[in-house]
């Protein structure tokens, strides 16, 4: 089923095919709700989608900026990549406000990492003493206990404890864009994130059309799929090619789906044996996937 009239007016809720959405970007399951939550970049606002076709808007006032409080009143602004954690609490990812945002089931919002301020990077931190750099996907581990963060401009993967004084530690990446292996690993605008059952981070590079795969244990990292050039190409590992690859989710088997922007497709990578598909094609610009 799909949702959104195609129109990009107004924000609107109301049924599938008639609710207006502006830029919707990043989407997350809840399995709590069975429903679907969607960012709207443009819009500045979460919606949540339900099996029956219902859009709501259920965080945000529709206007820019960077306030915490009750669901409608609150403030993102260019929200982006979205999860949400066993006990239905979501985490957004705002790429212009440069905060992660934590929606409770109860209908609270609160800016638990990163201030809207100047583009800046400060590590070691807690809660909004942490400092982010268009920051544009997020994904929250199993145990619902550490949420990773693409800081893109920044070059980094870091993370956030979920709990306490919610404090933000690097992952991978030292700053400067490259494309490097190891453990001292540079990347090149890392925007989608996904999680595999064994703890491994898997990331997609915006303009290096790669996705990268980050060790449980932060030890090092290594490129599982593309050339590092753009391209259409299925196969195996490395000798496969992207355009673009923006959201990504991973399920139980270890499959990971990729929204490869440019190509209008959806492409899967088997991360057990490194062989790249093509799932899905014909679809205009597609930017966040997710599994269920």
């Amino acid at each position: 089923w799909t949702a959104g009239s195609g129109a990009g007016a107004a924000v609107t809720s109301g049924t599938r095919g008639v609710a207006d959405m502006r830029i919707p970007y990043g989407i997350a399951f809840d399995s709590t709700t069975n429903e679907v939550v969607v960012t709207q970049n443009n819009g500045h606002v979460i919606n949540r989608i339900s099996w029956a076709g219902r859009v709501n808007t259920f965080a945000g006032s529709g206007a820019a900026g960077a306030v915490g409080g009750l669901t409608l009143a609150a403030q993102f602004a260019g929200p982006t990549g979205a999860r949400v954690d066993s006990a239905g609490v979501a985490f957004v990812a705002a790429h212009d406000s440069n905060c992660i945002f934590q929606i409770t089931a109860g209908g609270t919002v609160s800016i638990i990492a990163g201030a809207y301020v100047a583009n800046a990077y400060l590590e070691h931190t807690t809660g909004t003493s942490a400092r982010f750099f268009r920051p544009s996907d997020c994904a929250v581990t199993a145990d619902d206990g550490t949420l990773y963060v693409s800081d893109r401009w920044n070059f980094r993967v870091r993370m956030v404890t979920l709990s306490g004084t919610f404090g933000t530690t690097l992952v991978a990446g030292d700053g400067s864009s490259g494309f490097i292996d190891g453990p001292t690993a540079r990347l090149f605008y890392p925007h989608g994130l996904a999680i595999a059952g064994s703890g491994d981070i898997f990331v997609s590079e915006y303009n290096q059309g790669t996705i990268r795969r980050i060790a449980a244990d932060h030890s090092t990292t290594t490129t599982v799929a593309g050339t590092g050039a753009v391209g259409f190409t299925d196969g195996v590992g490395v000798l496969t090619q992207f355009d673009k690859p923006h959201g990504m989710d991973i399920d139980s088997n270890g499959f990971l789906f990729i929204a490869d922007y440019t190509n209008n497709a959806v492409r899967m990578l088997d991360t057990n044996t490194g062989l790249v598909t093509t799932h899905l094609t014909g679809i205009n610009g597609p930017i966040g996937v997710c599994v269920d």
